[in-house]
């Protein structure tokens, strides 16, 4: 099975607003319990948002490096 969790890595509320979710700072949230995978991959927020290293993805098992995470959210 396939997870992927997104952790806010700022000070403040950030928002992946092309999958209407907002964290608050340091909030984890399973994207997906929430999302298909297809939508998952095909958001550009949640991948800026990981590119700019405001947002962690963590596998099910341990928080991944922004190179991993990227490859790990995309097709």
């Amino acid at each position: 099975m396939w997870i992927c969790i997104a952790i806010n890595n700022t000070g403040v509320d950030f928002a992946i607003d092309d999958l209407a979710v907002r964290f608050i700072p340091g909030e984890a949230r399973e994207l997906s319990k929430l999302f298909t995978r297809d939508a998952i991959l095909s958001s550009r927020d949640l991948f800026n948002g990981v590119d700019s290293q405001s947002i962690i993805i963590n596998d099910g098992s341990k928080n991944l490096k922004k190179k991993q995470a990227l490859k790990y959210i995309s097709y």
